[in-house]
């Protein structure tokens, strides 16, 4: 097992200063990894260090904070962006009972709420810049004010506006995918307003197929090129479309061999090296998961584990094994009375 501190340590000491300074051979970094390999915690620690040095320069986008549509939320119509720092935002987004489970903004603020609003408010701030990302004509369609109170047409005015895409359709109609790209680049436009220098987001591939995702990064790399990124996600195979990053690329953890490589994107040979790595690894776990997971098919009907199966069980080390495996594991010994 890494030491997740000190790795961690690593990448805040790179970043947390010089911003002309490179983490090894780039600005920016993409780490990849499979489920269980240790990403979330790795960026759980770097933010708790961003959280107690009280950093007001970096921003965190938690893979939950992907809605621009939540009208029926309260969406922060009296709050006052400005007061809000980006230490505010990671602050109430890595709680435990929140991060990579709620999509918030601050506090317990709904986060598709508070976009909705934020959108419908100061359009002309967005406007231009999505639909620069989207391609899209994207314009606001106001109601007609029927309440008599000024304070009430005021909340009125906001609440039901509607955000039109292409003169067509509302934007409660776009994609899940399309959602998340509006979100990260008004994420990204907020963190800039705030001077933030860097720009954290995970599972950034969840709601793109691969060529999508590229094309985005490189479309925020190049838009808020006076920002740095670190970019988690989970497809290793896209790393010889991304350019100019530096990647640290994790392997299944508690393996004698190194559990991480960092590579340089642009170089294709080192980038092959780590992929027979990873895959080597990869199918370790696979092979072992699906020996597992034959020998549940025995022990659930109630039938006797074939030698040869029960052999291969016998020799696997526990503690090589991922928290899935290991429930595997655990249940097949207890049904077979070892």
């Amino acid at each position: 097992m890494y030491n997740i501190e000190k790795l961690s340590r690593d990448i805040y000491e790179a970043i947390s200063g010089d911003i002309q300074k490179k983490f090894r051979e780039h600005y920016n970094m993409v780490i990849v990894g499979n489920n269980s390999t240790g990403k979330t915690s790795l960026i759980g620690c770097l933010l708790n260090t961003v959280r107690k040095q009280k950093r007001k320069d970096f921003y965190y986008i938690d893979p939950k904070n992907r809605t621009v549509f939540e009208p029926e939320e309260e969406g922060g119509y009296s709050l006052d962006l400005d007061s809000i720092s980006a230490y505010d935002i990671i602050s109430s987004r890595i709680r435990k009972e929140v991060m990579a489970k709620k999509d918030v903004f601050v506090d317990n603020l709904s986060g598709g709420g508070f976009f909705f609003t934020e959108l419908v408010t100061k359009f002309a701030i967005y406007k231009n810049v999505l639909e620069q990302f989207m391609g899209w004509e994207i314009s606001i369609e106001s109601p007609e004010e029927t309440s008599t109170s000024i304070f009430e047409r005021a909340l009125e005015r906001n609440q039901r506006k509607k955000v039109i895409i292409n003169n067509s359709y509302e934007i409660a109609s776009i994609s899940s995918s399309e959602q998340a790209k509006m979100r990260i680049v008004m994420e990204v436009m907020i963190a800039r307003n705030k001077n933030c220098k860097v720009v954290i987001i995970d599972e950034f591939d969840s709601h793109f197929d691969s060529e999508g995702m590229v094309s985005f990064l490189n479309q925020l790399v190049e838009k808020f090129n006076e920002m740095r990124f670190i970019v988690i996600i989970h497809n290793f195979e896209v790393l010889v479309n991304i350019n100019d990053f530096d990647a640290l690329i994790f392997n299944i953890l508690d393996t004698s061999e190194t559990p991480y490589n960092y590579v340089d994107t642009n170089n294709i040979s080192q980038i092959g090296d780590a992929y027979k790595a990873f895959n080597r690894f990869a199918d370790k776990k696979g092979k072992q998961e699906r020996l597992l997971g034959e020998c549940i098919t025995y022990v659930v009907k109630g039938e006797k584990i074939p030698t040869e199966i029960h052999n291969k069980i016998a020799k696997i080390d526990r503690k090589l094994l991922t928290n899935k495996e290991k429930i595997l594991f655990d249940y097949i010994k207890e049904r077979n009375g070892e």
